[in-house]
């Protein structure tokens, strides 16, 4: 059996690390590279007026040995805004995708990673939040184009000036490197843009918007799902005068277990490598201001994710829509979580662990907006 390689993005270092893998069913890129998103979503965000995008160019890159591109700004998708403390600005993509352009084999495999990062003062230190990522691998030879959907709320610490854009690494074992000549091609495809909406402004479709995610872990403590349900991502928002309806955008990223990743989640032990299917839907608790239940849960409608075995990862991206009418007068809150159940085949991973150059972009994450 060959060796293979993969590749581990160091929050620390900000570079790329290696390590063996020797496992017939490969352990994909890590840190950076769990993820990927369902994007042919029917709903979008509401835009803000006025509602405005910065619109990218195809942009051309390879990956050499050594297995990754490090992560690089895509060209024509930063944004810069002057901020005061505490004003907010939801992000968020559409149309981004990139395509592995040389022919490869069944299981080359080759992975993308996309990454929303904003900087600016306050962005910086251990825990705190810059952005949010997701990633896939393309399940070569017959799927060669990643798509990935990528949302936030940026809310800025300080007054100042913050810039935001979207960043991508690609990374591929140096076998599959070796099969297609020494380097592999790849392309942001034209068309990505990233879309911003003011939050709370006197021509704001958005009147308040609150964020939050999963705290970081290390990637040996993520929780691995086995069976029955788990409810994360939690936050509270509070309703505002002259809102007609709440927005949830819950953001969730999984692995299926698969033979060689119990050497980084012990309870992938013992698993097969069949895939996994993941249920996931947003419930919403309207409370009076004391906390306590104003009225009946809402439920989302429930949404089937198949995590195949070669896709690895993946994320999954939820949005439920709540008119005001649905919620009490009385009420003065909204308590939301994200359920997620396992629905059959392998155990699956349930990532917290935060990637990117500095360390700061959340995988598990979720915004509520009201206009």
């Amino acid at each position: 059996m060959r060796e293979k390689t993969y590749r581990v993005m160091s929050k620390r270092f900000g570079r790329l690390q290696r390590g063996p893998q020797t496992s017939s069913r490969l352990r994909r890129a890590l840190s950076v590279t769990f993820s990927a998103v369902m994007v042919s979503m029917a709903l979008t965000v509401v835009p803000a007026t006025p509602a405005s995008a910065v619109t990218a160019p195809e942009f051309n890159y390879s990956v050499g040995y050594g297995g990754s591109t490090g992560i690089l700004d895509v060209p024509g998708t930063q944004l810069t805004f002057s901020m005061t403390a505490g004003q907010s600005i939801y992000l968020s993509t559409k149309d981004l995708s990139a395509t592995v352009l040389n022919p490869l084999r069944g299981g080359d495999n080759p992975g993308t990673t996309f990454l929303l990062t904003c900087t600016g003062p306050g962005l910086s230190g251990t825990g705190v939040q810059r952005g949010v990522y997701a990633a896939k691998n393309a399940d070569t030879p017959g799927v060669t184009t990643t798509a990935e959907w990528l949302r936030w709320l940026l809310t800025a610490p300080s007054t100042g000036t913050y810039t935001c854009r979207i960043q991508v690494s690609s990374y591929a074992r140096n076998d599959t490197i070796d099969y297609a000549g020494g380097s592999l091609s790849m392309r942001v495809n034209s068309g990505a843009q990233l879309i911003y909406s003011t939050v709370g402004g006197p021509n704001s479709v958005i009147k308040a918007a609150n964020r939050w995610a999963m705290p970081d872990v290390e990637r040996s403590n993520e929780f691995v799902l086995w069976n029955g349900n788990i409810r994360i991502n939690g936050s509270t928002a509070v309703l505002k005068d002259g809102a007609n309806a709440l927005t949830l955008v819950q953001d969730v990223n999984m692995t299926t277990c698969i033979g060689g990743d119990s050497a980084t989640w012990a309870k992938c032990a013992g698993t097969s490598a069949g895939g996994s299917t993941i249920k996931t839907w947003i419930e919403a608790q309207p409370q009076y201001a004391n906390g306590s239940s104003c009225g009946p849960l809402i439920a989302g409608p429930v949404r089937s994710t198949w995590i195949a075995a070669d896709v690895h990862h993946r994320t999954v991206n939820d949005t439920l829509v709540i008119d005001r009418s649905q919620i009490g007068a009385a009420c003065d809150r909204v308590r939301t979580s994200l359920m997620v159940s396992h629905g059959g085949g392998a155990p699956a991973v349930i990532h917290y662990h935060w990637a990117g150059q500095d360390g700061g972009n959340a995988p598990t994450h979720g915004v509520a907006y009201q206009h």
